[in-house]
Order: structure tokens, then sequence, then C-alpha cells
């Protein structure tokens, strides 16, 4: 049986979070918070929300100002979560140009009919749940010459191809971050402060490569490395040289807490898997799979 969406319901009213109980409680898993703040807190210390249902007028943090960070979060999940303002202004043209405008998805007039917020709900979720997914970030960041998967893979095949044709050695790095469990302890399971810090490792990794090299995230805590001209022992020195900087330039948590990244690696090139991406990338995943199994053992 497939698990209820969550829900997280945000007012100050205890009538108005049974209400919504009454609404949605069968088809939902409701997570609740009385103020904006405890909501904003609950909204960074997980992924699992499929939508947020929130008041306007909240104490600590009002909806407008909680709507404000979600929509500037740096977590695209965050960023992108439905949203639903629960408002008892009668002013509703006003309102709702005001909602909107604010980067809310919908909203309700106060009292509301309770078929007609299941209704709404439900065609918000499976909106955004069917809607084909978005990279977290452009295709590659001017600024930080960060691409996503899709550039990695179309990138690297175009890069592949040229070294077929120069017939120059081309290797592909893998670098997990082995201690992001770490990460999130001292952030405090802030999803926030996790996701700047991994932004900054990116960074740091970054700022070792040549112009000619190319860097993509692959997913939350992985990022995949296209070195050209670079064989096996090219790559290993790459790859002291991302450490030895992180090392030198750890991160700052808020707190003045000091995280240094550990980077796990796995490494391909095209004297082993010829001039073909997808088993250089399936290769590198075995190498950084055994880097990982290796380093656990180690432990015990």
């Amino acid at each position: 049986m497939a698990e209820k969406p969550i829900i997280l319901v945000a007012d100050d009213s205890k009538v108005i979070r049974a209400a919504v109980r009454q609404s949605l409680g069968s088809l939902y898993t409701l997570v609740e918070a009385e103020d904006g703040a405890q909501a904003w807190e609950i909204i960074k210390s997980r992924d699992d929300l499929s939508a947020l249902i929130t008041d306007t007028t909240m104490p600590l943090l009002s909806g407008r100002q909680l709507l404000a960070k979600v929509r500037k979060a740096l977590n695209p999940h965050i960023r992108e979560l439905p949203v639903i303002v629960l408002t008892g202004n009668d002013r509703e043209q006003d309102q709702f140009n005001k909602v909107l405008d604010s980067g809310a998805t919908d909203f309700i007039l106060k009292p509301f009919d309770l078929i007609l917020l299941k209704t709404r709900v439900r065609s918000h979720i499976t909106s955004h749940q069917q809607r084909p997914k978005r990279p977290w970030a452009a295709t590659i960041n001017p600024d930080t010459r960060i691409g996503n998967r899709d550039y990695f893979l179309s990138h690297g095949g175009s890069m592949l191809a040229f070294a077929k044709r120069h017939q120059t050695p081309m290797a592909l790095v893998l670098l997990h971050l082995s201690n992001h469990s770490q990460l999130k302890d001292i952030c405090g399971g802030d999803m926030e402060q996790v996701e700047e810090a991994i932004l900054s490792t990116g960074a740091g990794i970054t700022k070792t490569l040549r112009l000619e090299d190319s860097i993509a995230r692959l997913n939350g805590v992985c990022f995949g490395l296209l070195l050209q001209n670079t064989d096996e022992q090219g790559s290993q020195r790459t790859i002291e040289r991302v450490r030895s900087r992180l090392a030198e330039h750890p991160i700052a948590i808020e707190g003045n807490v000091l995280f240094i990244p550990q980077l796990a690696a796995g490494i391909s090139t095209t004297l082993e898997q010829s001039y073909r991406l997808s088993p250089m990338l399936e290769s590198a995943k075995e190498m950084l799979l055994e880097t990982q199994q290796s380093a656990f053992k180690k432990l015990g």
C-alpha cells in the first residue's frame, strides 16, 4: 500500500487545524505547526513534504514571511513546494493578487468548505507529482561552472567524441561526500545549511580544476568530474589537490563550527573503457563502492 503524501499545516488556531484534519486526515498524513517559525524549522528538517497549508497571520513568523523563505530556499524540493494560503481577508480580489504575487500556489478564504479544501489540495499535489522533474539548477551555472546530471551526460558524450577523434586520454572521476551524516549533525538537521555546505564543497572542487575540465553535481552528495588529457595517475593527482584544498579551507557553519569535507573517489579512464560514457560511469561507480566498503571495514 502506497504511503500517504505528507502535508504541513501551519496555523495558530486549533479550530482551523482541526477543520483541516477533518477534511484531509483520511487522505494525507498531516504534520502541524502552531506558528510560522515552527513551520519553517519543520520544512528545513525534512524532505518528504508534498504541500504546505499556511495561515497568513501567525506569531513569530507570518504566513507571507514563511512563503518568502520557502520560495527563496536553496533546496529545490523546498523552493518548489505547493503552498496553499488560508486567509480570513474578505477582499477576495485584492488578497488573491497579493498572495499569488508572493509565490503562493493557491489561496482559500476562511471559513472554508471542507470539500473545496480537499479538492484544491488534491489537485495541486497531483499536478506537482505528475509534472516533469526539473533539474535542481540550470544546465550549468555560469558563476560556479557546476552543471547538473543532464549536463554531465550530454557534455561528457561530446568530450569523449572529441578525445576519440584526437586519440587523447580522458578520465571520469566520481567524488562522494562520505561524511555527509556528520555534516547533517553539525547543522542540527537544518537542510538549508547542509545545502549551503555542499555547494561550498562544489565551489572548492571547481577551484582546483583546469578550464578545460568539467564538474557536475550528480545527486545530493556526489560530484562528477570530466578531465581532458588525463590518465589514472593524473586523476589521482587531481583528487589529492581537491582534498588538500578542502582541508586547507574548511567550511564555516553557522555558529563558527568548521567542517572539512571528506571525499571518497572512483576513477575510470578511456584506457580501461574505450570512449563510451556509460561503461566509464559504471566502472567509476564500482570503484567508488569498493573504496567506501574498504573504509567501512577499516572502521570495523
